[in-house]
């Protein structure tokens, strides 16, 4: 009997590359094309085997005695006499074949045992999933849990089709059980969503231990999501724990941070760009503002040790400077990227940022040295090099205070700012042109048509028809060729001007000629 015995286009735990598969007397070992040092286990680490149907055929699950599970899938339906006799002279293990429930149904029981959360389905299990793929969980009803699994860091999230969340409707009541197995009647009673939310909270990988926190700030005002959250930062991920909801923002995922002071002189906000955008079920933040007020001062001391220091060169030990700086100044060093702050730009008013609308949304709109920035809500972003140009627009009317300014984007799509104060239109035209913008000024051609429109040009009179007896010349009248004008004594001066002619009974008066007889 061969001392080796392999398996090829094996996966290991879920993964997307296959390897290959080898076990011996002292273990199993798996290494695919892209790592040079393979994964192993050891026999004594092992403690049952199960053979099952899974997404990629068939399936060997691994219980290992510390609580965790190897899955090793993509084995053929007839490949189980072959491993199964591998698994009993290598590992010393039977390989007990586990039924999987293929009905289909959406409802059953969902119990997190070791380290997996399993369906079942008529007490027949349906699916499990390994809890390390979880990276968050929330309460998102009172029966409702929401359950977060971890997208790549690479970007190939973008390429393929993968499930983000998944939420499990679980009604009832709690029951919590003594040591003896009884239930405990006067214990106090929460829902079953609250205690499998609590369970996967202590099994599942959501987050680090208290001990690696290197800096917290509580109650912290967050714009969007709206709310006051506790802040917890790791060496790398960020979590923002809320009364409702809890988020975990892994620091690879950080693209962008601005650092601004707002118009009302007492605020300054933090916002964070974020790819892939933070997610709350449906909603998606691609954008998270935190909001400081501008005279609050902070001393923080992180707990780091040299090694995480010198890893992170732009970190320091302690901290004393207010609020805003701080909370940045950690981050900047934790995700190594660079903090933008505010330009040479001030409107007429000195302020920093000019007051407008996007769409119904009002905000503010921060002409930065490459590129503009909105916020509140919705965050918006505008690299200059992305712009072709920008638009200035409404009717130059004397009733009109504010004016429009659109950004036209090479992607087709338009990005419009509406009433801005018309006092602030020299300023951002001349900000705009210092960048090398090009720029449209629909406001004159608007207000040139218009008075185009309302007044009609002398030379043009002859080619415009009368209107209503308007010939066009006030100077002439045209007679009326079915129409002669008699005598001044006409029938109508007889019967409002008194003081015309009126003709004596002896017969003064002209009589009209007759009318000739035709023969």
């Amino acid at each position: 009997m061969a001392s080796v015995v392999q398996f090829d286009d094996i996966y290991l735990n879920l993964g997307s590359e296959r390897g290959k598969l080898r076990l011996n007397e002292s273990g199993l070992g798996w290494k695919c094309a892209s790592q040079s040092t393979p994964f192993t286990v050891p026999t004594s680490d092992i403690r049952q085997a199960i053979w099952q149907r899974a997404s990629r055929d068939h399936a060997v699950k691994l219980y290992l005695k510390g609580g965790d599970t190897i899955t090793l899938d993509h084995f053929r339906e007839d490949d189980f006499d072959a491993i199964a006799s591998a698994v009993r002279d290598k590992l010393k293990l039977s390989l007990n074949k586990r039924e999987m429930s293929l009905r289909g149904w959406n409802w059953g029981k969902a119990q997190v045992k070791g380290s997996e959360l399993q369906f079942d389905v008529n007490s027949t299990p349906a699916f499990d999933v390994p809890l390390k793929h979880v990276s968050n969980t929330n309460l998102t009803g009172k029966n409702e849990v929401a359950i977060e699994f971890n997208l790549p860091d690479d970007g190939s999230a973008a390429d393929v089709d993968q499930l983000s969340e998944m939420r499990l409707y679980v009604p009832g009541d709690g029951k919590e059980e003594d040591s003896s197995g009884e239930e405990q009647d006067d214990a106090p009673r929460e829902t079953a969503a609250q205690l499998l939310h609590a369970r996967l909270k202590e099994t599942a990988d959501v987050g680090d231990v208290a001990g690696d926190v290197i800096a917290s700030f509580a109650d912290v005002a967050i714009l969007t999501p709206r709310g006051r959250y506790e802040i917890d930062l790791f060496e790398n991920s960020m979590r923002m724990r809320g009364k409702t909801y809890d988020y975990k923002v892994q620091y690879s995922a950080i693209q962008q941070l601005f650092v601004l002071p707002k118009n009302d002189d007492l605020h300054n906000i933090l916002v964070i760009g974020l790819d892939p955008p933070m997610r709350q079920g449906q909603t998606r933040y691609p954008y998270v503002v935190l909001q400081f007020p501008r005279e609050e001062e902070m001393e923080v001391e992180l707990n780091a040790n040299d090694s995480l220091l010198a890893k992170h060169d732009k970190l320091q030990k302690t901290y004393d400077a207010p609020a805003h700086d701080v909370v940045s100044q950690v981050l900047r060093g934790l995700c190594g990227k660079k903090i933008t702050v505010t330009s040479s730009f001030q409107t007429v008013a000195g302020h920093p940022c000019l007051k407008c609308n996007n769409k119904a949304n009002e905000g503010a709109l921060y002409l930065l040295e490459r590129s503009v920035l909105f916020v509140v809500k919705p965050t918006i972003f505008i690299a200059y090099s992305e712009v072709l140009h920008v638009t200035f627009s409404r009717v130059a009317a004397s009733a009109s205070k504010t004016f429009d300014l659109t950004f036209k984007l090479r992607n087709g799509q338009d990005q419009q700012f509406t009433s801005i104060n018309r006092d602030e239109q020299q300023v951002v035209e001349d900000f705009l042109k210092a960048r090398n913008l090009k720029l449209r000024n629909d406001m004159q051609e608007e207000a040139a048509l218009i008075t185009a429109a309302l007044g009609v040009d002398s030379s043009d009179d002859e080619d415009v028809p009368a209107i209503r007896g308007d010939s066009g010349d006030e100077g002439e009248e045209s007679p009326d060729e079915d129409f002669v004008d008699g005598d001044d004594d006409s029938e109508d001066d007889l019967e409002y001007n008194s003081d015309a002619a009126m003709s004596d009974g002896d017969g003064d008066a002209e009589e009209p000629p007759k009318k000739k007889r035709k023969d």
